[in-house]
């Protein structure tokens, strides 16, 4: 990320970030899914029922905590600081236009245009495809109004810790969704494996934690 001026420049940024994004997040449901399949389905070609008990709700139980586990630890690997510090950098910027209904004295309203290399000031009302718009009241803005994906990009990444917070929100409810696993059947087997889970998204916690505290240090002042 390079803190331009030039809004065109920007809105191009944002596009490539967008699919950057977007990437990693099927890498990580991809990764996850086939993680799971691998441990979670394969096994189970390989052993003969006929003199195994298999237990289909302890393996939907344990198939949905280790899908879960590991969407958390590929998101701290395809998602790592350093990535989600360009995001906040560029959604910083990017702003974002907020669609008005009344519609009174439109002719006097400019047009926004496409090739303005300047940023709009908060607070500033365009016209665009039969649409008037008013930019963010406490930023420059610098986003196509009506672009969804700028919209989304802006709400997810102009603040440096939303996304690291909802992170570390789902690890620790999946953490006390363990525990209580834990405390509901507690034959050994399912310990060894709950246990084994147990530390992995601990680890993760931990990890995400810290860069929710990196991140706090750095824009505190925000």
């Amino acid at each position: 990320h390079w803190c331009s001026t030039n809004a065109c420049d920007l809105r191009y940024e944002t596009d490539c970030l967008h699919i950057e994004f977007h990437q990693r997040i099927r890498h990580i449901l991809f990764s996850s899914f086939l993680s799971t399949y691998y441990i979670c389905i394969v096994p189970i070609a390989f052993c003969n029922t006929h003199y195994i008990r298999l237990d289909i709700i302890l393996l939907l139980q344990y198939g949905c905590i280790l899908f879960l586990s590991l969407i958390m630890i590929y998101t701290s690997h395809y998602l790592p600081l350093e990535l989600l510090t360009v995001f906040h950098r560029n959604g910083k910027h990017l702003g974002s236009w907020q669609c008005l209904t009344n519609n009174n004295n439109s002719l006097l309203i400019p047009l926004w245009d496409e090739k303005n290399q300047l940023a709009y000031q908060p607070n500033s009302i365009v016209k665009y495809k039969q649409h008037i718009y008013r930019s963010s009241n406490n930023c420059s803005t610098v986003a196509e109004p009506g672009n969804m994906c700028h919209t989304r990009f802006s709400f997810l990444f102009s603040r440096p810790l939303f996304l690291p917070l909802i992170l570390c929100s789902l690890q620790i409810i999946l953490l006390i969704i363990q525990i209580i696993f834990l405390f509901i059947d507690q034959r050994w087997f399912v310990l060894l494996s709950q246990m084994i889970l147990f530390i992995f998204n601990t680890y993760t916690i931990h990890h995400t934690i810290r860069d929710v505290y990196l991140l706090y240090l750095v824009y505190c002042g925000e």
